[in-house]
């Protein structure tokens, strides 16, 4: 394809954070790593001395907005006979129904599964909510439907536990998701976006370019009535993360500049779109990665794409 003059855009791949996973990396390819963007979709726990803890998640739960729920740590809730990183993780098998039943549950993503998977074994045992503490999907909003589900950092989870452990009946309540733009910092590298080098050759520098790939606005094929509020349609769209949602950005950018310059080779457009890339964030700070660290072209090549030059 690009012998014969056509542009080829591909994801990097989504087995991030670890160096050596990009793929799509052979020279002549325009190698797309994926970044948050400047909305996000937040769902805040109040505990019961009213503090506030931001997090992340996408639910149309219909409780109360003040504390009053009963809230617990999976840890405080496992069986008897089940072992303590299950409890935790709020694994299959590993919870006391009658210890769960009508309350919030704190889960810790130990073993990086999806959100969801959490959610169903706490609703299957009667849990009204939960508290997932994750370490690493930073800016990533999972869909819960209209379970009462968010997701919080390690940091805030430590807050969450620390207040539990102060009281002998402690309540709390999680929050429908609204929608706050203009966040910072943005954008930040995702942290399933694969990293640099590239081991097939070591010598080429992969990815090429980083451009919005988290929690991005997409066409839906699904059906399942469960994505929805209680009596609406199945949504048209859904928000999806991942180097897939990157990729078309670029696509789209790499056929404006061939349809304003027709004779422009794949090299040249892939120049155009690297060499005008932006590597500050909207705190006039380098771009970081899901870690706060400064990315490096490793993370995102040349750095977020622009449409301006």
């Amino acid at each position: 394809a690009v012998q014969h003059g056509i542009t080829v855009v591909c994801s990097a791949g989504n087995d991030g954070p670890d160096p050596g996973t990009v793929v799509n990396a052979a020279p002549w390819i325009v190698t797309v790593a994926a970044s948050t963007i400047d909305r996000a979709f937040e769902s805040d726990v109040v505990l019961g001395d009213n503090t506030v803890i931001k997090g992340e998640g996408i639910n149309f739960a219909n409780i109360q907005k003040s504390p009053v729920y009963p809230i617990v740590y999976g840890k405080s809730a496992k069986k008897k006979d089940a072992d303590v990183n299950d409890s935790r993780n709020c694994n299959t098998n590993s919870l006391d129904q009658e210890l769960v039943k009508g309350k919030i549950v704190v889960c810790e993503n130990l073993d990086k599964t999806y959100a969801n998977e959490h959610m169903d074994e706490v609703k299957q045992l009667g849990g009204i909510g939960v508290v997932l503490i994750d370490y690493d999907s930073k800016g990533m909003a999972s869909s819960f439907g209209t379970f009462p589900m968010t997701v919080i950092s390690s940091e805030d989870g430590a807050k969450v536990l620390s207040y539990i452990n102060s009281t002998k009946n402690p309540v709390a309540t999680i929050l429908r998701t609204t929608s706050p733009t203009k966040y910072t910092p943005a954008p930040i590298i995702a942290y399933f976006s694969s990293r640099g080098p590239s081991t097939i050759p070591k010598n080429i520098l992969k990815p090429d370019i980083a451009a919005p790939g988290v929690n991005i606005l997409a066409a839906w094929m699904g059906n399942d009535t469960a994505e929805a509020p209680e009596g609406k349609d199945p949504p048209l769209y859904n928000l999806i993360s991942g180097t897939s949602m990157a990729c078309p950005h670029v696509s789209g950018i790499a056929a404006t500049v061939k349809s304003k310059n027709p004779t422009w080779s794949p090299s040249a457009i892939r120049s155009a779109i690297m060499t005008t890339a932006n590597q500050i964030n909207n705190l006039k700070a380098p771009i970081t990665t899901e870690k706060g660290v400064a990315a490096t072209p490793y993370d995102f090549g040349a750095g977020e794409v622009s449409l301006t030059g």
